[in-house]
Order: structure tokens, then sequence, then C-alpha cells
């Protein structure tokens, strides 16, 4: 009798031939039995050799679809897979060793909806923490709600395990940026038992050309369009979910979407036409979000916020910044 599967690993890949061997390395390497799990890798549309050293790892399923975003990846694995629970892993990211069984045999142990855990964040190829911790002792099981308002959550959605049958018909939102964060509040919005463990289980790797540390100009044109649009998501959210929201759980998402706007206003200091700078600043007035209230503790966030939230300011660092940048290209020409 075949046995079931119980988790299927999502790695949604695009021109990853220099981390994706690696990456594959850390899932299969994990103490699971062979058929109690599946990868599921799926390239958007890849111009490089990703797709050969796939192939050299039997366990792993292959499929290709045109370039369409990780979005659509990451919801072309969701549909192919079978597994009890869904564990998302970004291509050029590794998983701890031998971490991810005590993830899953307390997932199935308190029929959770998902279980979230730690994740080391790391610089290029660089391990930072070379002792993480394992533990299989989980905290309070919680509603999804009740966690939104518990938690600090990060964005990303390589930080839990989701039951498969949990997210239903729960899908990435496709054409956007930030959708991590999007459908990680929708998902908690839903769940009924969610618990975290204080199990190191995730290296995410901060890489120098990823799309968070891009300046290229089209780039930050939607990053700022896909910021806007992920504070209005989540509003809606809001919205719609009222009456199953505690306050808390309010106010912990609307921390989040406003978190965006600040996000926006610190891709507008980079921006190289002040005539967008400008036609953004007037659209957040007419939508009371400018000036906005400081996001987060610290003086780092005090000072970048009292720069974005007067407009003048802003314009003169965002000609120092460009400035500083032509004098560095010509530098480097």
């Amino acid at each position: 009798m075949k046995k079931e599967i119980l988790i299927s690993f999502i790695v949604p890949m695009y021109n990853a031939e220099k981390y994706i061997g690696k990456c594959l390395d850390s899932i299969v390497s994990q103490n699971l039995d062979a058929e109690s799990y599946e990868i599921i890798v799926v390239d958007d549309g890849s111009t490089d050799n990703g797709k050969e050293i796939v192939e050299k790892y039997g366990k792993a399923c292959y499929v290709r679809q045109e370039n369409s975003g990780v979005s659509a990846a990451r919801n072309k694995g969701i549909e192919l897979a079978s597994g009890r629970y869904l564990c998302f892993v970004d291509s050029d990211d590794e998983m701890v060793p031998n971490s991810i069984k005590p993830i899953i045999d307390n997932a199935i142990k308190y029929d959770l909806d998902a279980l979230t855990f730690e994740y080391i964040m790391c610089n290029e190829n660089k391990i930072t923490n070379e002792h993480p911790k394992i533990t299989d002792e989980i905290e309070d099981i919680l509603t999804g709600v009740e966690y939104l308002e518990k938690y600090n959550f990060p964005q990303s959605v390589w930080w839990f395990i989701v039951k498969r049958q949990s997210v239903k018909d729960l899908r990435f939102v496709e054409g956007r940026y930030v959708e991590d964060a999007m459908f990680t509040i929708e998902m908690f919005m839903h769940v009924e038992r969610v618990a975290h463990i204080k199990s190191h289980c995730y290296y995410y790797f901060i890489r120098p050309h990823s799309i968070i540390t891009s300046k290229d100009k089209s780039h930050l044109k939607r990053m700022i369009e896909d910021y806007y649009h992920a504070y209005h998501y989540i509003q809606n959210l809001i919205d719609q979910n009222s009456n199953s929201l505690t306050p808390g759980a309010i106010s912990r998402c609307n921390h989040r979407s406003e978190s965006f706007i600040y996000f926006l206003l610190i891709r507008l200091l980079g921006y190289p036409d002040l005539g967008t700078v400008k036609s953004w600043i007037c659209k957040l007035k007419r939508d009371g979000l400018y000036p906005m209230k400081q996001p987060y503790e610290g003086l780092k966030f005090s000072v970048t916020t009292f720069v974005v939230n007067h407009y003048y300011l802003l314009c003169i660092c965002n000609r120092l910044l460009r400035f500083s940048r032509i004098l560095k290209l010509k530098k480097n020409n």
C-alpha cells in the first residue's frame, strides 16, 4: 500500500542554477522517509541550466511554465501538490539540516492547520549561525486570528508549513510583488489551529541582486505600485473579515498595511524622476496616507520617517542619492 505523502516542498525557480543544487540537497538530506515527501520544482521560464541540475535529483518533479512570476509558479505548485502539508522553499535558500521532521510530526500530532518556525538570515553564501536550535516543543495552539494578534510575523511564506486542505482556493496574487504578505495574512484570517515552534528550520539568504535590493527604474516603479496595491488589498481583507477579527488582529494588520506605505516612500527616495515622486505624494495625500505615522521604533526609522514625511526634504535627499549613484557609476566605469 502506498504511503501518504506528508509534505510537499514547492520550489519556484528562475535562473537559479547557482543555488538550486544546494537548495535541493538541503531538502533530500532531511531525516525523512523517502515516500513521505515530494519536491515540486516549478521553473518559471529560466534561460540557464537549472533544469539539468534539477533532473539529477530523482526525487524532484520538474515542471516548466512560461515566465509568469513567482506567484504563478507557487500557484502551479499548489495545484500539483498531493502532500498533507505544503512547505514553500525559495530556490536560492536552504533548509536547516534535519529540522523538518519535528515540524511535520508536531503538525500531525496536534492536527494543526499551520505550524510556524524560526529562520536564520544569511549574507550571500555564508551561513551565519553554525549551531541552529532544533526542538520539538511547540507553543500554545491558537486560532489564526489569535496568531495575528500575538505575533509580529514576517511577510514571507517560507517560515511555516500549512495544511493543503486549509489553503483551499487561496492562491498568491499573480503579477504583483509583496505577494507573500497578502497570502500570509489572508491565510491566518481563516485557519483554526496554529502554533509556533522555536526551532530553526530555514536559511534565508540575502542576495546582492535580489528583487529587494534592485535599484532599476522599472523595478522601482513596479515596487511602488505594488506596495500601494498591497496596502489596499490588506485593508480590503480587514473590511471583509471585520466581524471575525479581534481589535488586536485588526491593529496588527493595519500596521502591516501601513508599513507598505513606508516602504513605498523609501522607494521614492531613490526614484530618478521627481515628477513621479510629486505625483505619488499627491496621490497619498488624497488617500489620507501622507504624512504617515512612524511604522517602527528606533532611531533609523525616526530619521527616515521624518525625511519622507517632509516633501521638500524628501526631494533634496532624492537628488543627493541620485548624484551619489551617478558619481559611483562614473568611478566604476
